[in-house]
């Protein structure tokens, strides 16, 4: 990913979360305060700066490059190295999207549709989006969205959501389910937690982590 303004609040998000991560940034300026950030100063479209940072064995590839044609190449260039691995590239062009879709990006984000959408939300319900920023963006409020997988041992399985329990017992909120390619959305009480689904669950970070424990 390059370090720039959308790089810098990828990079920030992901440490918030204590994923490990590799920078690539072809300016070498840019990294110099950066003492507990890994880094490689480099050109990303060159397949030796890829290789270098860790790209046949890395499981996720964000590219938040301000060109949408050098996403693109980089794209096909990471899916040839590593086919497994998962992309989510920013594209600044509506047209740009297919291409990188096409080139085997697994999401694109449209920066400007984005900007766009949350500008015009602002208008029209400020109160609601005011209170989802200061819930998702209060570094000292600890709250976040989190994906979990249910696994076939856990006491969950198989049980419905009413009887789990879960905003009772766990503190959180299950916002949608996804079961193979299908995506429920508030799910219906009885609606059962199956083996491999992926419940996505709002709440505090640590009541979070507590419930991934009994879920896995």
């Amino acid at each position: 990913m390059g370090y720039g303004r959308v790089g810098k609040q990828v990079i920030s998000q992901l440490e918030k979360e204590g994923k490990p991560l590799v920078v690539i940034e072809k300016n070498s300026q840019e990294l110099e305060n950066t003492s507990n950030l890994l880094y490689i100063t480099g050109d990303a479209t060159d397949d030796d700066v890829l290789i270098a940072a860790g790209i046949k064995r890395a499981d996720c590839l964000v590219l938040a490059l301000p060109k949408d044609s050098d996403n693109v190449f980089i794209t096909l260039t990471a899916k040839g190295m590593n086919p497994d691995i998962w992309i989510v590239t920013r594209a600044e062009k509506h047209e740009s999207e297919r291409k990188l879709y096409s080139a085997g990006a697994d999401k694109v984000i449209n920066t400007a549709s984005i900007g766009g959408h949350r500008i015009a939300m602002s208008v029209l319900r400020p109160v609601s989006v005011e209170l989802v920023e200061n819930v998702l963006q209060n570094e000292d409020a600890f709250y976040s969205v989190e994906e979990i997988i249910v696994g076939g041992q856990s006491p969950l399985s198989g049980r419905s959501l009413k009887h789990s329990r879960i905003r009772e017992m766990y503190g959180v909120t299950v916002l949608a389910l996804k079961r193979g390619e299908k995506i429920i959305n508030n799910p219906e009480p009885f609606e059962p937690l199956l083996a491999n689904d992926i419940v996505i669950v709002f709440g505090p970070d640590e009541k979070l982590r507590k419930f991934e424990k009994v879920l896995g």
